[in-house]
């Protein structure tokens, strides 16, 4: 299932009016000003949701509790939140350093840990030191599919640090600086290290442990909320950033007027 996740994903960025009408159901959906200025979405079957509360990271079965709503109808607008942030995040130029490493996300099961362990998801990240991240789910850990993604996104001549997993050996005769470390003796030595990366892995599956398990078909969106979260500077500046694009797309919707800027 995680495999057929990663084939739709380069698509995900594309999704046109028609595709947003559907997922809004235009018909029955429409935004307004909410108190206090805060964007809400209001249908007329049910409350108002707001979009603080995934912003703050509530679950829907907490927002829900907040705003006096149905369990699964939170849980879809939210969804739906999710696919908006996934289609409208920025582009990031990686360079100068640029920390690489893979990991994998799924439940707690017997067996093997790590790389190669059965039923897990596996992620691969590129974290450009003290600015951005970037994920993508990937079918393996595979020089063949990790090599492309770092020329597409990283700048030749940038140094990358990356452990010593044999995956990324074609480092070594790149357009890149390629800097290892080998966790088995150390995790640091002076700027040789992959803190960064791994520092977001960990905040990541922090947030994701609190759904109580997701389906991998719904995965990518969440994944992506955790890169809009870090690489936003504040809970305020997330607050706005979705704010206004939910209102963009609303807009876009009803109104068929292009672009909101």
């Amino acid at each position: 299932a995680a495999a057929d996740v990663y084939k739709r994903q380069v698509h995900i960025g594309e999704l046109n009016t028609d595709a947003w009408n559907d997922m809004f159901d235009a018909a029955s959906t429409s935004w307004s000003p909410g108190y206090f200025g805060v964007v809400e979405i209001t249908t007329p079957t049910g409350p108002q949701y707001d979009v603080q509360n995934l912003v703050a990271g509530a679950t829907a079965r907490a927002a829900a509790e907040i705003t006096g709503g149905n369990r699964n109808t939170v849980r879809s607008f939210y969804q739906r939140l999710r696919q908006l942030i996934a289609s409208q995040l920025p582009s990031y130029e990686l360079s100068v350093e640029v920390e690489a490493d893979e990991s994998y996300f799924g439940g707690v099961r017997k067996g093997k840990r790590g790389r190669g362990a059965a039923g897990k998801i596996a992620v691969f990240g590129l974290l450009k030191r003290g600015r951005k991240v970037y994920t993508a789910m990937i079918p393996n850990a595979k020089t063949e599919t990790l090599l492309p993604s770092i020329k597409e996104k990283v700048q030749p001549e940038s140094v990358v640090y990356t452990d010593s997993f044999k995956a990324y050996n074609a480092l070594d005769v790149s357009d890149f600086h390629h800097r290892r470390i080998n966790h088995s003796t150390l995790f640091a030595k002076e700027r040789n290290h992959i803190n960064g990366i791994e520092n977001f892995w960990n905040q990541a599956k922090r947030h994701l442990r609190r759904f109580n398990g997701i389906k991998p078909e719904s995965f990518y969106w969440y994944l992506k909320e955790c890169e809009w979260r870090f690489n936003g500077e504040s809970h305020k500046t997330l607050l706005n950033q979705l704010k206004h694009r939910v209102k963009c797309f609303c807009t876009k919707i009803h109104r068929a007027e292009f672009p909101c800027v």
